[in-house]
């Protein structure tokens, strides 16, 4: 059974009570409060979210695949740069969503497919310094118009296209599956506690734990990184409001996916960030693997336009 599978079990009578339920205490979504001026300060007290700044809920569902996708493979190092959206790319880049995958491990699920595979894995060995268009389309073969809005969202960029549909969606398929299946550590600053989802170490089963925000702000001080407290910053800047217990309650209990566009994942780049999440652990006392660090933030406020077609 894959992770996602576990992940995600079959919705039982209460259930689907419960994600109805769910879905409308999301609609009183927390609203950013900007309370923390620096690292330094005592954090301040949050608010109330009014029901005007809520998540849409297509922003949290789980898709199969993402109408607007577009990769960057990056051979030498291993890498795969998926960039993607729920809605139309554009100029201000705000709903693009963003995750560093294992170039590897999405080729060997390609190979799983007998149809189309080859074909996949070659349009991603092919495609070098340039970025390849994989949207969801329904069409025989893409035409110029079908990724004229990624020219808009990077008019610096060189973009190809993917010679078929077939070949598109497959790819897009594998990497959306690999957003969330592909190990990583996320950290979710609040104004009191921080929470971190992490693999474990053995098992690769995800787990969370959470520490008091003042205690995890002390163990990165400790470790060279002033980007990490950077991040730290912007992020619990961003995420600092006061939650109604049943909705923090709910939040909390469900994975953090990078589907939800909802929130906005940066990964920890720099020299050195490999060894971050390890000495991290050992101050804190968990132990944490050595995957990429991305920390949580709440997204701006998203258009809500559905997908346009071109």
């Amino acid at each position: 059974m894959s992770l996602v599978q576990w992940l995600t079990p079959p919705l039982s009578i209460s259930a689907r009570n419960f994600n109805r339920t769910a879905r409308q205490i999301m609609f009183s979504r927390f609203l950013v409060v900007a309370l923390v001026c620096s690292i330094t300060q005592v954090w301040g007290k949050g608010g109330i979210f009014p029901l005007n700044d809520v998540v849409p809920i297509d922003e949290t569902a789980r898709v199969d695949r993402f109408p607007f996708m577009i990769v960057n493979p990056c051979h030498d190092k291993g890498d795969l740069f998926v960039h993607y959206s729920r809605t139309t790319p554009s100029e201000d880049h705000r709903d693009m969503r963003s995750r560093r995958l294992d170039l590897q491990a999405v080729i060997d699920d390609l190979k799983k497919d007998r149809n189309h595979g080859q074909q996949a894995i070659s349009a991603l060995r092919t495609t070098r310094g340039r970025l390849l268009v994989v949207d969801e389309t329904s069409e025989t073969v893409l035409c110029d118009s079908n990724h004229r809005h990624w020219w808009r969202w990077n008019p610096n960029a060189e973009i190809c296209k993917s010679e078929t549909s077939k070949i598109a969606n497959l790819i897009n398929d594998v990497c959306t599956q690999h957003l969330d299946t592909q190990p990583s550590i996320i950290i979710l600053p609040l104004r009191s506690v921080t929470h971190i989802q992490y693999p474990n170490h053995a098992t690769q089963i995800v787990q969370q734990t959470d520490r008091p925000t003042i205690e995890f702000l002390n163990a990165m001080r400790d470790i060279p990184s002033p980007l990490a407290i950077a991040h730290f910053n912007v992020a619990t800047t961003r995420n600092n409001a006061e939650f109604d217990p049943s909705v923090l309650a709910l939040f909390l209990s469900k994975v953090w996916t990078y589907q939800n566009t909802g929130m906005v994942f940066s990964e920890l780049h720099e020299e050195g960030a490999h060894q971050f999440a390890t000495q991290l652990g050992i101050r804190l006392g968990i132990r944490l693997p050595d995957v990429p660090v991305y920390f949580a933030k709440k997204a701006q406020k998203v258009n809500n336009q559905l997908p346009r077609r071109h």
